[in-house]
């Protein structure tokens, strides 16, 4: 305390040196009380300067902490919002975007339209929750037979796309031969064996189609299919 006594001198806040028993009060309890103001306030100051910093530094990591939270649920919610709730699989928003990616590429490829055959006699029959059992059971076979490469997607109701980037009409028939091999497996879901036909239309993309324009070109592909038999394969290239 004489130090900081000798320093105020210096710097001219006292006109002299104080006696330390003026400037402090040594209470019978044996603690020091501050009586000089201020004293008081620059230590109320200091103390008010380091609440103050530690409070900012507590909004900010807090500020940080919930815009992180607030990216993380957007991403969710953008996941969300291009996925299939029931299969997982890329949604019909998710397959609009893909394609309209694509077909600015060199060698957009070719679209394989799956559609189950008689789906909704297994709903009448059996029942949604078996249908919808069907479908998962479908994603995933699809899904484990395809390469990374390939984009599958659930369109609507029993409708599947599955893009094939820069696969030329043969590579395509020879991957929607793969897919009838796995769809020839039968379906087994609470205890009832199904066998759950597939009809595929194939578009080779045409320079100056639409994303809109090609799904519909594989659409027609596969209505055709269905007019000849459960499993066959119809090649449309334009």
């Amino acid at each position: 305390f004489e130090h900081i006594l000798d320093q105020l001198v210096e710097i001219g806040l006292l006109k002299h040196t104080v006696p330390l028993a003026d400037f402090l009060y040594h209470a019978p309890s044996a603690q020091w009380v501050f009586w000089r103001p201020w004293f008081m306030l620059s230590l109320a100051a200091t103390v008010l300067i380091l609440v103050l910093a530690l409070y900012l530094w507590l909004c900010n990591d807090r500020l940080s902490k919930e815009v992180a939270l607030r990216k993380l649920r957007e991403s969710e919610i953008m996941q969300l919002a291009q996925r299939d709730p029931l299969t997982g699989l890329p949604n019909r928003l998710s397959l609009m975007n893909r394609l309209r990616e694509q077909i600015a590429q060199p060698a957009p490829g070719c679209l394989l339209f799956c559609d189950l055959d008689d789906f909704k006699r297994i709903n009448d029959n059996f029942g949604h929750s078996q249908g919808d059992a069907i479908l998962c059971q479908l994603a995933h076979r699809i899904t484990s037979a395809i390469g990374h490469q390939c984009f599958f997607a659930r369109l609507a109701g029993d409708e599947f796309i599955l893009l094939l980037p820069g696969y030329n009409l043969k590579q395509a028939h020879d991957v929607a031969e793969v897919l009838r091999l796995v769809m020839a497996a039968p379906f087994e879901t609470d205890g009832q064996t199904m066998q759950v036909g597939i009809s595929i239309g194939v578009s080779h993309y045409q320079s100056g189609w639409s994303a809109e324009q090609w799904l519909i070109q594989a659409d027609k592909a596969m209505y055709c299919d269905k007019g000849v038999a459960l499993t066959a394969l119809v090649e449309q290239s334009g």
